[in-house]
Formats: C-alpha cells, structure tokens, sequence
C-alpha cells in the first residue's frame, strides 16, 4: 500500500470534532463526526488480515444540544484490531478526528494539494500532520506483515482533539493488558535541535482552573461614589495580574540530558458584565495551566487559594468580593504530564531500531498534551514518533512525503523484525 495516496485518501474525509456536547439524562454526549473514516479504515485494516472490532462508547440518541435544540448525536466507536500470535504485543495508536477549518487557507482542505516547496514534496489538507499521516504509515506498513512470536495489535480512536472520550473508553478495556510498546506517530511539538527525528519520551501535562468572582451591582452611573458596590469585573482583572504574576515567578524546568522544558501558564478565558449601565456582579476566567513532571495540580489549587485569601488581606482585592477557584470541570480526567527513562528495555530497543535505521535521532517532550497523556496512565511505555510536518491546527497544513515514506519504511522494519 502506498501511504501518499492513502494519506491524499484520508484528507479527503472529513473528520472534523465539532467540538459540541449535548446532555441526556445526566450524561454528556460528543456530537462526533468520525464514523466514515472510522468505516474506511477498517474496510483496509479487513482485507489486509486483522480481526477487527469496534469498541463502541457511545450509542446513537436523541437529545437537547447546550443551545437547548434537539439534535441526534451518532454513535461513536473505536477501531481496534490485532493480528499475529504470542503472549506480547505491540500497539500502534492514532486519533480519527481533525480540528476544525482555520481561517486563511490558500486550498481546500479536503482536496489534498501536492506540492515541492523549499525542495520538500509536501501534501497540504486538513489533518495532513496531526494525524493522518501517521495513520496512513500505520495501515501501508502492516498490511503485508505476518508477525510470529507476537502480536500487532491498532487502535484508530474518536474525539482525541476534544475531551478524549475514544481513549478513556480505550483504557477501561483488556486491549492493552499485553501490550509491552505503544508507537504514536503523533505530531512532533518538542523543541528540535538536530536534523535527526525526535522520539518524544513525554509531554507536559494540562489543567484549566475556574475563578469565579461574586461582586455587588448598582448603577452604572453611582461607580465613582458608591460605596456599597463592588465590581466584579474590576476585582477579576486584579486577580488575574496577582495569578500571572505568582505563574511567572513559579516557572520550573524539567531536565533531561539535553531537554530543558518549562511549565506555563496563561488566561484563556474571560467574562464579565453585560454591557448595560450596571455595575457587574459576576465574572469568570479560566487558568490554562502547563505542568512540568513533578509538579501536582491538586497542591497548585491550593496554592491558588491562598494568594486570593493572601490579596484579599492585603487589600489588593476588595474582600467584600466572594471567590472560589475549583478544577475546571469535565467529562473526562485531566492529563497528568509524563516521562520514560529511555533506559526501560522495550524503549532501549526501539531506540537501537531508530539509530540503525536513520543513523541518529534526538530525544524530546512534548509542549502540548494528547491522548499519550491517557495511555500513560497504565505505565505501559509510550514512545511518539512521525513524519516531518507542520502547520497543524493551522492553515496551509502539511507533511513531508519523503519523512512519511521513510517512516512507514521504517514501521515495516520494525515489525517484520521485532523479535530479533
């Protein structure tokens, strides 16, 4: 199989998250769009030998949308398969879905563009990097493979640019409970400082934190001589300079032999009044928070906490304001930061396979999260390892066609020879 034409195949189907939920009953339902890729690919991963299954997690339903229509959300599912025999297995892991349409492309993202720019081949569409790529290497470089002593096993999982519902699904199953590696060929967001391919060894972790602030309205046209209001809209953006300003000075390092990694921290979201002649009662903003391997996003809140008690004894904020701070909430948990010692024997393998084939790589850590961050969880190694690329959650994005080449060339090594 030809991975630029299955990647220029797989451009060409939208998967776009909606990036919508809808409640039923006290459940939160995804408004996903993965099932026609989902369907392609196992119509591949059938005629190329694996037994192939679907995981479904979430049933087709009727329900009322955040904007209170009705709306049916689809079914959604997983797409997992396994060939071979033996009591190991290595797993090969990819997301369905695609960020939406960015403003400014100079293409259609559905119609994949081929194109030789800076004297790189690249294919141009929606996904193209993040990460159909990286499952067109995985379906072109297992298809002829007839593995002995072990097992292949692929899951293709919805909703990963959303709340990860595929993957916490994922985890609750016994797929993984032989599985020794698992390969993502996700994107490459770590820092590069050869012309060698990173293999990511970990990412940052995330946590979004709520602050909500309580003031006390009047009217708008009293604000320099009440004495009773309190602006809340005023008072949050106090906080938010006494937050940043605590982000800044707790700005950590993670090391490791050439990787250097810093945690970060930014608003990401803010709200406040209603643009009538009131004094604001309420607001709302939210900290996006990057954690660094060793930090504790649970011990992070309550340091939050005290520089608000802190700010309020000390008059920076008015402390007739009432303010609580809690872990944004969601559906699914939040992703925890990750790292594994390259010298873990499965990794210390893959590594040697690497250098064999690309005669050099360089180790990384991922600036973003992604559903590595889940697998994780079960201490089973993960390594990510793709194509060149650029542009994803962007317009204009790409992959380089000979790095994807190479990559599914090297996935086909590997799994024809990972027993020796």
């Amino acid at each position: 199989m030809d991975p630029k034409t299955l990647l220029k195949e797989l451009i060409s189907i939208d998967s776009i998250n909606p990036f919508r939920t809808a409640m039923k009953d006290g459940i939160r339902y995804g408004i996903g769009n993965e099932n026609k890729i989902a369907d392609y690919i196992q119509d591949i991963l059938k005629n190329n030998n694996f037994t192939v299954s679907k995981q479904t997690f979430q049933k087709e339903a009727i329900v009322e949308t955040d904007y209170n229509k009705v709306a049916v959300v689809p079914e959604r599912f997983n797409i997992v398969a396994e060939k071979g025999q033996g009591e190991k297995s290595i797993l090969f892991f990819a997301h369905l879905d695609t960020v939406d349409i960015k403003e400014d492309w100079n293409s259609n993202p559905f119609e994949p563009v081929v194109k030789v720019v800076d004297c790189k081949e690249k294919v141009y569409g929606l996904g193209a990097y993040d990460m159909k790529a990286g499952i067109a290497a995985i379906l072109a470089a297992t298809s002829k493979v007839n593995p002995q002593g072990y097992k292949i096993k692929v899951a293709f999982v919805a909703d990963e640019e959303f709340w990860s519902f595929g993957t916490e699904h994922l985890l609750k199953t016994n797929l993984l409970n032989d599985v020794e590696l698992i390969i993502v060929p996700e994107i490459s967001d770590a820092d590069k400082k050869t012309e060698f391919p990173s293999i990511i060894l970990g990412r940052r972790g995330r946590v979004e934190y709520e602050f909500k602030i309580k003031g006390k309205s009047t009217h708008g046209a009293l604000a320099r001589v009440s004495e009773s209001a309190v602006n809340a809209v005023h008072e949050s953006i106090k906080l938010q300079g006494e937050i940043l300003k605590y982000c800044q000075e707790s700005e950590k390092t993670f090391s490791f032999q050439d990787i250097q990694i810093k945690n970060s921290a930014y608003i990401n979201y803010h709200y406040g009044g209603k643009g009538v002649i009131s004094i604001p009662e309420y607001s709302r903003f939210l900290l996006d928070r990057s954690f660094i391997v060793g930090e504790d996003a649970e011990k992070e809140l309550q340091r939050l906490t005290e520089i608000v008690i802190q700010a309020q004894e000390n008059g920076v904020i008015d402390n007739r304001a009432k303010i609580e701070i809690n872990l944004r909430n969601r559906p699914t948990p939040y992703c925890r930061p990750y790292f594994f010692d390259p010298g873990i024997p499965v990794i210390q393998k893959f590594i040697k396979k690497v250098n064999k084939f690309y005669d050099g790589f360089e180790f990384g850590v991922g600036y973003s999260v992604a559903d590595e961050n889940r697998l994780a969880i079960l201490d089973i190694p993960v390594v990510s390892f793709g194509p060149e690329g650029g542009n994803c959650h962007s317009p204009d994005e790409w992959v380089d066609v000979n790095s994807l080449i190479k990559l599914t060339d090297f996935f086909k090594e590997l799994v024809n020879n990972w027993t020796n």
